[in-house]
């Protein structure tokens, strides 16, 4: 339902006809027949009255020209409007006034930096009304006996504006839109009471700047696309400004690079490793008001980086080994660069020489380490470094020849198992190598190939001991240093000469243990026996090493008996003889 008008003029306009380009008068009424007028001015106070029933759209310009509205402070006037009105004032202080206006398009209405004031009466419109009010002036706004308004969209700029809204009847899903940005804004809502469509507006927003919203893309790593960025943003006021997009943070895997149609282009990088990138953007409207930073999120088909592998090798100690590194990596997405093989962590203990091969050279300095590691990493064509592979190098150290011992009597022969006390880091010691290096004194050893070593005394020695030594190969073909054996000789006991004397009929004990000798002094005592027994009486070996002599005649004569004694090896020794006086 409309209200009854009210008139907010208190002046009389006169009709004068407008020149194209210039308006002289003071106070001017013209009468507008659908077409636009342009208003040349400086900052002046400007005072036009705008009147007319056409069905175009009218348009009022008033920007600073060279030449100058001389008028009177006063407000400009619109009524009797059929169509949309599009007005955009000038930097002075301005007075608009539209009353009578029947349209079904929006208002759209425009301050500079002076301080206007801008009234709305008896407006029946049907759909929004936009005031963008960008200067630093201080502007009020009001409107009073309006209706069919569905919003109300206000720009407060930078100064402190006021509106009211009284006596109006809105639509029921009308709200009030403020977009300040650094000013102030007070608003009065009156509405008209019961025959109001409701009983306020449901929502009031402070935020000048345009609507941004995020976007997202694809594309393949090497390659770019174009992105319509502003095909989902939109003005708050005014319209976007496309030149005005400009890149706030560059993409980390691409360059982000703007049209001057508003798009931006972005290139993958070739070498590009993450399936997400993303940029951030700002536009402005063509009032200059800047959005905040969007989002684009672009999604990166990457190509496949080489995949670097493990690699093991193997190498005697303070030796070369040759490793084929390129041939132990894949890549899925492109061809392999070989000078751009590197490595990425050193040996501990040896140095790798690379090679433009793809192939590098471990030398391994000769320590007593049985292992060692590096890594290394490697590109591709388009520049996508692999992951850092492991070498690992199994240095080989040569066997351990222990020291050994032995024991043989003479006129045998002993066989030693070597080996049996050798040692090699990689377990793979090879008895058939075994070899004497420095052959015995005293008699001779012979290499087996089972791994011992057969040693056999010379007859003739009396030698107690002897020795030789030998080395041992691994299956690298690594040498062990000499290990050393020696060999203890076992000679025979020496059954000495002895004498004695006793009583005819009488029994004498002799210790014949007493005066042999071993030169292992190991006689076994129990081991005496008698080898030619006496003539004159006999002669009984005892278990302590002593030979009792029992006469067996009357007078004086003399006796002898022979006996032999044993070690504990169980050489037998030479044979002694006893001489026995009868006394």
């Amino acid at each position: 339902m409309r209200k009854t008008p009210r008139s907010l003029f208190h002046f009389a306009p006169k009709l004068e006809p407008l020149e194209s380009r210039t308006v002289l008068s003071g106070n001017v009424t013209a009468l507008v027949l659908g077409n636009s007028l342009d208003v040349l001015g400086d900052s002046g106070n400007n005072f036009i009255s705008i009147q007319g029933t056409a069905p175009n759209t009218v348009s009022i310009n008033s920007t600073d020209g060279s030449t100058t509205i001389n008028g009177q402070s006063g407000p400009v006037t619109l009524s009797g409007i059929k169509a949309g009105v599009f007005i955009i004032l000038g930097n002075g202080d301005n007075n608009l006034e539209i009353s009578g206006v029947d349209t079904s398009t929006e208002f759209w209405i425009s301050t500079g930096t002076g301080n206007n004031t801008i009234g709305l009466a008896n407006v029946y419109s049907g759909r929004s009304l936009n005031i963008a009010s960008a200067g630093t002036g201080s502007n009020t706004i009001f409107a009073d006996y309006c209706w069919g308004l569905e919003n109300l969209f206000i720009n407060s700029g930078a100064g402190s504006d006021k509106v009211a809204v009284l006596n109006s009847d809105y639509g029921p899903n009308s709200t009030v839109t403020t977009t300040g940005q650094n000013g102030t804004l007070s608003l009065t809502n009156d509405t008209f009471g019961a025959n109001s469509s409701n009983s306020g507006f449901t929502n009031v927003l402070t935020n000048a700047q345009p609507i941004v919203n995020s976007s997202t893309a694809s594309v393949a790593a090497g390659s770019s696309t174009t992105i319509n960025v502003l095909a989902n943003d939109q003005a708050v006021v005014g319209a976007l400004n496309p030149s005005s997009v400009t890149i706030v943070q560059q993409p980390s895997e691409g360059t982000a690079t703007v049209n001057s149609d508003g798009t931006i282009t972005y290139a993958a990088n070739s070498s590009a490793t993450s399936a997400t990138d993303t940029f951030t953007y700002t536009v402005a409207d063509t009032l200059d008001n800047v959005s905040s930073a969007a989002t684009v999120t672009i999604s990166v088909a990457v190509k496949a980086t080489p995949v670097a592998g493990a690699v093991t090798a193997s190498v005697n100690a303070g030796g070369t080994v040759s490793i084929n590194l390129s041939g132990n990596t894949t890549d899925t997405g492109g061809t392999l660069d070989l000078s751009s093989l590197a490595i990425s962590t050193q040996p501990s203990h040896g140095t790798v020489k690379v090679n433009s091969d793809g192939t590098v050279d471990y030398t391994n300095d000769g320590t007593s380490n049985t292992s060692d590691s590096f890594q290394y990493t490697i590109k591709d064509t388009d520049g996508n470094i692999s992951n850092a592979g492991t070498v690992t190098i199994t240095v080989n150290q040569p066997p351990v020849a222990n020291a050994d011992t032995a024991s043989v009597n003479v006129g045998s022969t002993v066989s030693i198992n070597v080996l049996a006390n050798d040692t090699d880091p990689q377990n793979s010691l090879v008895p058939g190598s075994v070899t004497v290096v420095q052959a015995p004194t005293n008699g001779t050893a012979t290499a087996n190939s089972d791994g011992t070593i057969s040693y056999t005394p010379n007859t003739s020695t009396t030698a107690t001991s002897d020795t030789f030594t030998y080395t041992v190969k691994d299956a690298a073909g690594l040498v062990s240093p000499p290990g050393t054996v020696t060999v203890t000789i076992n000679q025979p006991p020496v059954a000495n000469n002895d004498s004695a004397s006793v009583a005819a009929g009488g029994t004498v004990s002799i210790n014949v243990g007493s005066i042999d000798t071993d030169p292992q002094n190991s006689l076994n005592l129990a081991s005496i026996a008698i080898v030619q027994a006496p003539t004159n009486g006999t002669a009984t070996a005892n278990s302590n090493g002593t030979i009792s002599y029992t006469n067996t005649t009357t007078t004086a004569t003399t006796d002898s008996f022979t006996y032999t004694i044993k070690d504990n090896a169980g050489l037998l020794s030479n044979v002694g003889t006893i001489s026995i006086t009868i006394t």
